[in-house]
């Protein structure tokens, strides 16, 4: 991979990016136990338990988007391996502070990229893509599962799930879909979206073995 694939930032960026992790964990687990409880209570199979949490999980992304857009995105210091992001059609996505800092903007596009490659070392095994059917950065192309999904979005469905098999087991996916909101304009009104369209959709991995033990107690 590439060094355009990573984007370490300062100290500040990073303490938010962690708590943004942390939090959105930390309010998963909480709702996924009293789902647990629930869902096992009325003796629901633990795939149901699983598609509930990607919903929640799914929600939460577009809560963190919302929050970067609306403060117009978040700036971080440019470094060796975190170049401005040739994506990002902006007139302001490059600053500098007057102390001769070089800043560049992580739009709410970047930012999920960037949470979901944090999200690959965590020890719940939860993972998650952001995509599109034109997508402006490759890594944001859709597989051909994604491909199917956005567009059933495009023919009106919300979102799309299957149990599907990959070399770590049993995987429910779940993929819910991004409409065009005033703010994603900025970036992307040259592609031709209009406010109220799909614009993508946000595709998360769940391994199921963790939710086939939850659901046994």
């Amino acid at each position: 991979r590439n060094s355009n694939s990573h984007y370490p930032m300062n100290a500040n960026t990073r303490r938010i990016l962690a708590y943004l992790i942390g939090l959105s964990l930390i309010i998963t687990t909480a709702v996924v136990a009293s789902l647990a409880y629930n869902l096992h209570a009325n003796n629901t199979h633990h795939e149901q338990l699983a598609l509930e949490t990607g919903r929640i999980f799914f929600k939460e992304q577009v809560i963190i988007r919302r929050w970067n857009a609306s403060l117009g995105g978040i700036y971080a210091p440019v470094t060796d391996t975190l170049q401005p992001n040739p994506y990002l059609d902006d007139p302001h996505r490059d600053l500098t502070t007057t102390n001769g800092l070089k800043l560049t903007k992580i739009n709410p596009a970047f930012m999920t990229r960037l949470l979901s490659e944090m999200s690959e070392h965590t020890s719940e095994g939860i993972n998650f893509h952001i995509t599109s059917l034109k997508p402006l950065n490759p890594h944001n192309a859709p597989d051909e599962w994604e491909r199917r999904a956005l567009e059933n979005f495009a023919r009106g469905a919300d979102e799309q799930f299957e149990v599907v098999e990959e070399p770590r087991g049993r995987i429910l996916r779940f993929m819910g879909r991004l409409i065009a909101e005033k703010p994603c304009l900025k970036c992307h009104a040259h592609q031709g979206y209009q406010v109220g369209e799909v614009r993508g959709g946000i595709r998360v991995s769940l391994p199921l073995a963790s939710f086939e033990i939850a659901a046994m107690h």
